[in-house]
């Protein structure tokens, strides 16, 4: 049996050629088709396997409804919530308006897998963040004219020119969870950070204890953390400790309990992300959230509503108490 075709729908459902592309292709509504109608079209193209063409699709509606979000192409990229929670925000969003996204992974030749992306997809649109990409990778997205949102997931937002720009503050978050804190006789902070440059978040942490050690990790993972805590604990316990993302921080907290120390009494533990589904609601993990779902979702509506050039926007963080730290003002031992 050969592909199906909009004709063999047609012909079941008792409707018109036109009819089945504009309900098969998300239309009918906006139309004004009756719900009957829709149904008995969609039952039809269910019945005979009958699934649109995205190239007929594009050329109908003279546009493309595919949007780029460009991810760290290294082993662990995908393992951790960042890229997660960003993918998942850009999914829905761009579902919900009849687009899809296309993941397109970077890393040694940022540009070359832009161009290759480029020379198979007609792109709406793109959502990077401007750590992932080099200057010349930038240039190849302005000359190609795709819309592009920039994404700072961890500093506030930059006016970019002809495109748009969001961010978040990730210091507002820190601060308040820090001032819900019993911070009263801490002796021994240690901010435990991952490879690279030190985040906004970690800034704000030493801002308040001046007097903190930073401790960076292998890597991003809950093992990375258990091993530096291990390592820490064995050099003397910290009793407060603020993990740069969460799986850190929860890597610190299963070391800490595998050697008797006490959480919240003896150790304080503080995590940054807070993702849906994560580590930090199972250990009970008090945390600062971040809004990286709705980074996403936000780029991608601003790529398919054409660039909504100069937009430039930053998303708050806030505290998220749990139990693993105390409330401000109750002693170790309350």
């Amino acid at each position: 049996m050969g592909r199906a075709t909009r004709a063999d729908v047609a012909r079941l459902a008792g409707v018109s050629l036109a009819t089945v592309s504009h309900v098969m292709n998300g239309h009918a509504e906006r139309l004004g088709f009756a719900p009957a109608t829709a149904e008995r079209v969609r039952a039809a193209a269910a019945e005979v396997g009958y699934v649109p063409r995205a190239s007929a699709r594009t050329l109908r509606y003279q546009r493309s409804r595919v949007v780029a979000v460009v991810v760290p192409d290294r082993s662990h990229a995908l393992r951790l919530p960042v890229v997660n929670e960003i993918l998942i925000g850009a999914m829905d969003r761009a579902r919900s308006l009849g687009y899809f996204v296309l993941p397109v992974p970077v890393d040694q030749d940022p540009g070359q897998a832009l161009v290759h992306a480029l020379g198979d997809v007609d792109l709406a649109g793109a959502v990077c963040r401007p750590e992932d990409l080099d200057d010349a990778t930038r240039r190849i997205l302005l000359k190609a004219e795709v819309p592009v949102a920039w994404v700072r997931t961890g500093e506030p937002a930059v006016p970019a020119p002809g495109a748009v720009s969001l961010g978040v503050d990730e210091q507002v978050g820190v601060r308040a969870v820090l001032a819900a804190t019993d911070l009263e006789g801490t002796r021994r902070p240690v901010h435990l950070t991952g490879p690279g440059p030190l985040w906004s978040r970690g800034r704000a942490f030493l801002e308040r204890l001046a007097g903190a050690r930073v401790v960076r990790a292998d890597g991003w993972l809950i093992e990375d953390g258990l091993t530096a805590m291990t390592a820490l604990l064995e050099k003397g316990a910290p009793d407060l400790l603020f993990g740069a993302n969460d799986q850190l921080a929860a890597g610190a907290v299963l070391a800490a309990r595998q050697h008797g120390v006490r959480v919240p009494q003896d150790l304080q533990v503080i995590g940054f992300g807070d993702a849906t589904q994560s580590v930090s609601q199972a250990l009970g993990l008090s945390t600062v959230t971040w809004p990286v779902a709705e980074l996403g979702a936000l780029a991608v509506q601003a790529v398919i509503d054409g660039g909504r050039k100069g937009l430039c926007r930053t998303l708050g963080t806030s505290p998220r108490v749990r139990t693993t730290t105390r409330p401000r003002g109750r002693s170790p031992r309350g």
